[in-house]
This record gives structure tokens, C-alpha cells and sequence, in this order.
């Protein structure tokens, strides 16, 4: 099974700066997931990470891509 990992950052703020984003403050947490996750059950997994309740809370999700350069590329 392929997995892939995302970080779960939580109870800080996006800042954007120089068109960069970064998130400040708050909570980190790891997850290992397979690549075929079902988006319900990535969020059941970012509640879990919150302690908060999936029936009363809403959760906003911000994504940010970080990928390894390939050989050749400038």
C-alpha cells in the first residue's frame, strides 16, 4: 500500500509574506495515510487530531505542497 505523509497543523494562522504562506503557532502532528484516502476519513482523522466533534465543528483545510526537485531541473 502507498502511503503519504501530511502534517496536520492546527490553533495558529496562516501568514502570508512575500507570496510565501507559513503557518505560526499553534500544534503539529504527522500522519502516514495511504494515497487512497477517502476525504470523509481524512477528516475523521484531522477531528481526531483537534479534539473536536465532527457533528458541531467545522474545520478549514489549507493545503501547501512541498515536492523533491528532479535531477536536471533548474
Amino acid at each position: 500500500m502507498e502511503t503519504i505523509v501530511i502534517l496536520v497543523c492546527y490553533n495558529g494562522k496562516w501568514v502570508t509574506s512575500k507570496k510565501m504562506c507559513k503557518y505560526e503557532g499553534g500544534d503539529s502532528k504527522g500522519l502516514i495515510v495511504p494515497r487512497t484516502i477517502k476525504f470523509a476519513e481524512l477528516l475523521d482523522r484531522v477531528h481526531q487530531i483537534g479534539n473536536t466533534n465532527s457533528r458541531e465543528d467545522k474545520v478549514c483545510l489549507n493545503s501547501q505542497f512541498w515536492w523533491p526537485r528532479m535531477s536536471g531541473s533548474t
